[in-house]
């Protein structure tokens, strides 16, 4: 439960720094090239989804099932 806690908190502060960020950097542009920041970050997204998908629980479970993997 605590590792996987952990992880959930991590992913979330990361998730929440990103957007912060997002919004100062949107702040900062104008109309055509908030288009396109969206569009690439709509991609940046997608993609980060596809090559995350089961990634965190997959190494919980790798860790749980053999303790001698895990860092000291």
């Amino acid at each position: 439960i605590v590792n996987t806690s952990s992880l959930a908190a991590a992913s979330f502060f990361r998730i929440f720094v990103s957007f912060v960020l997002q919004l100062l950097v949107a702040r900062q542009l104008n109309a055509a090239a908030l288009g396109a920041f969206a569009l690439m970050m709509a991609w940046l997204q997608i993609a980060q989804v596809t090559s995350e998908a089961g990634l965190t629980q997959w190494l919980v479970r790798e860790g749980a099932s053999h303790p001698e993997r895990r860092g000291a």
